[in-house]
Formats: C-alpha cells, structure tokens, sequence
C-alpha cells in the first residue's frame, strides 16, 4: 500500500487557524473590550504572519509532492528542486498537462503576491535613517500588506483551477475545502473554549448570543451590562 508523507494538510490547517484569529481580532468583534490592548494588538499582528507563512508553506509543499508525484525517477529533484515555488508549479503543470498557469492573474496573482510579502518578513532588510521622509520611504518597502481573505480565497481558487486541467493531485481536501467555503460566508467570528460561535447563527435571540460570548470570554460588549442570574442585559448607565 502507497502512502503520501507530506505536510502539506498540515500547512493548511495551520493557515486556516490563522485566518480565523485574523478574522477574531480584525471584524466587528473588535466591539468587545479588551483588557490588554497591546496583547490585542500582538496577537493580531502575529495571526496576520501567520497566515502568510504557512500559506507559503502550504504552496511549497503541494509544489514539491506534485513533483515526486507526476515527474518520474528522480528529474523533480535533479532539476526543478531548487526553482521557486510557484516556477516549480508553473513548470510541473507545463511539463504534464501542457497548461500555462498564469502568475499575473487569478490565483497565480493572488499566490505571487503571498509570496512577495513572506519574503518581506523572512528577509527584512533594515538600516538606520536620518530624516522622517528617510524613514516613510525605506519603511513603506518593508510594509506586509494583503488581505487575509484573498489568501485563503487563493485555496479555493488554486483548487479550481487544479481540477480545471485535470490535475490528479489534489491541494484541498473535501474537508478543507467545505469548512473555507462555511467559514468565508460568515460575517463574525468569536473564540470561545469550546470552539467557534458564528454570531446570531446559533442563537436564536441577541441576549442568548451575548450570554454565552459573556460566559465563556469573560469579555463584556461595550456599553452592555449582563446580568446572568436574572437573563438581563441592560445599558451601562441604566
């Protein structure tokens, strides 16, 4: 029996943890008070690289278990190995399916964007400055800039596009592919113990959801008071 050792799923799943802390810390749920904003503000940023990295790390695995899967013998690692990523994807796809994957366009677009940010993270090049306008115009190179749904669109998309030309290698599985799907339709997010709470999706009434947030975050919504032996929810104030 074959068995396929890749971290591939693993990378994945990582991104998509990643993505729903972004989504936490960077929608509407921001209306909770937070009693430590610079450990807000530290965990976002960190949620944000996050997905970065491990959305390029997902890329460069599937690049690689596509080679070994398609190329025979041993020509992905004695020429293609050290091409980059998404030259390495672009040229397996060529050498297979006789398909051009465009790299100025739709996911190809998308995924050479990620990798441009990861680079700007892993290879930060920092030097002193003197002026202001020194420091706004080196700075703005170094800024990472995307949008976290793009990357986790860009899944959706590469798979697409994978089944388009008939790709027997798949990049998404079934689960992967319906919990992205099920998670980028929703508008908020809350972490609580027990898992995700997707707002007024399970709730039936506005005063169950907040109760519940209440219960298990500790966090109360600005300018709410609750109180839960009573089932109340009232304004601060009155």
């Amino acid at each position: 029996m074959e068995i396929t050792l890749s971290s591939l799923n693993s990378y994945i799943r990582l991104s998509m943890d990643a993505y729903i802390w972004t989504i936490r810390f960077l929608s509407k749920c921001m209306d909770f008070s937070e009693p430590n904003l610079s450990a807000l503000l530290s965990s976002s940023i960190s949620a944000y690289y996050s997905i970065i990295l491990y959305s390029t790390f997902a890329y460069e695995a599937f690049a690689n278990l596509l080679g070994n899967t398609l190329l025979p013998g041993n020509f992905h690692e004695n020429y293609l190995d050290r091409l980059p990523a998404l030259d390495k994807i672009t040229s397996i796809i060529e050498l297979v399916y006789e398909k051009k994957f465009e790299q100025s366009q739709g996911a190809g677009q998308i995924i050479s964007k990620i990798f441009r940010n990861r680079d700007k993270i892993v290879h930060d090049k920092g030097k002193p400055v003197k002026t202001h306008e020194e420091y706004q115009k080196f700075n703005k190179k170094r800024i990472v800039k995307i949008d976290e749904q793009k990357i986790i669109n860009s899944f959706l998309m590469f798979d697409k596009y994978l089944e388009s030309i008939g790709c027997s290698v798949k990049f998404l599985s079934g689960l992967h592919k319906n919990c992205i799907l099920e998670w980028t339709s929703r508008k908020k997010y809350y972490d609580v113990i027990e898992g995700l709470l997707y707002a007024h999706t399970k709730f039936p009434s506005l005063f169950e959801y907040e109760l519940t947030v209440r219960r298990h975050t500790g966090f109360v919504p600005k300018n709410l008071k609750i109180d839960e032996k009573n089932k109340h929810i009232s304004e601060i104030g009155k």
